[in-house]
């Protein structure tokens, strides 16, 4: 008798380490099932997560793109600005000069004009220089001729008293 209470205690002890055994296996389990389960749901969230990433970066990367041609727009319209200024300094740098030859022309031409008015006094001098000469010249012809006449007179009478 006293083996089979031994025994029915083994056993009863026995039984109670594989129940015991038995509930840390399904407790076990069951967080791992649990975990599992969690770990499903934190990988579809993460999935989710990483489709909303991805989108994100493609759309990121749309900006980038459009804002790197629009860099570009505004890169060659500065280039063409630049260019623009370029040539609006060598235009006024012309202007500036043709300004300078234009204020030259005017000097220039304000001295031929004070020339010409010069020359026209001398030469209105000179007219009337060769006015008061040719009337001295005429008056000395008339002198001269009235001379030559007084001299062919004076002959006449010398050849009139001679022939008398």
């Amino acid at each position: 008798m006293l083996l089979p209470v031994w025994l029915c205690v083994f056993t009863t002890m026995l039984a109670l380490v594989i129940s015991i055994l038995a509930l840390v296996v399904c407790l076990s389990y069951r967080r791992r099932i649990e975990s599992i389960i969690e770990d499903a749901s934190s990988v579809a969230d993460l999935t989710s997560k990483k489709i909303l990433l991805d989108t994100e970066i493609e759309q990121c990367r749309k900006s980038l793109d459009e804002t790197r041609e629009e860099l570009q727009k505004l890169e060659s319209e500065r280039r063409q600005q630049e260019s623009l200024r370029e040539e609006l300094a060598n235009l006024s740098d012309q202007v500036a000069q043709e300004k300078l030859k234009i204020d030259e022309y005017r000097k220039e031409s304000e001295d031929l004009q004070n020339t010409v008015s010069d020359l026209k006094q001398e030469y209105d001098c000179l007219n009337s220089e060769k006015a008061e000469m040719d009337i001295d010249r005429d008056m000395e012809k008339e002198q001269l001729k009235s001379e030559e006449d007084a001299k062919f007179v004076v002959k006449l009478r010398k050849v009139k008293r001679h022939m008398l």
